[in-house]
């Protein structure tokens, strides 16, 4: 969904309060105790919901610094903003093939890896689909 005609203040706004949800998942994520075979894939998955939360920060900051939105697009904070947010799909995918993989064997009824409180959580995080292979159309640029 793009925004008709957003302004560095609109996207201050909202990427602030991402950075307070993604502040609150990354919390919850870290206290997650994988099995040993998910460890690593878990801790790929915590380090890029911390970095999303670190450029969102960033992009926060430079939104409410001013400018154009043509600087903004070309800030160094924009760029990472974009390419983390982007290239997590592929770290989204991996984890959720996990995910697949641990419920299909039945492993979360044996140890319960997400606690009862998080499956939702989980399910709304883990949406691979929603993760844009472009922020153009979100922006309501023309691509």
């Amino acid at each position: 969904m793009a925004l008709p005609d957003p302004t560095l203040e609109d996207l201050e706004t909202l990427t602030s309060r991402e950075v307070v949800i993604r502040s609150q998942i990354e919390n919850e994520v870290r206290e997650l105790d994988p099995p040993e075979a998910s460890a690593d894939l878990h801790d790929v998955l915590a380090d890029w919901v911390t970095s999303l939360r670190q450029v969102g920060t960033a992009l926060a900051d430079r939104a409410g610094a001013g400018g154009s939105w043509d600087e903004l697009l070309q800030s160094a904070e924009y760029q990472a903003y974009e390419s983390t947010l982007i290239g997590g799909a592929t770290v989204c995918n991996e984890f959720q093939a996990e995910l697949d993989a641990t419920e299909a064997r039945g492993a979360f009824a044996d140890a319960p890896w997400i606690p009862d409180e998080m499956k939702e959580v989980a399910d709304a995080v883990i949406g691979c689909d929603a993760i844009p292979e472009n922020l153009d159309p979100v922006l309501g640029r023309k691509q």
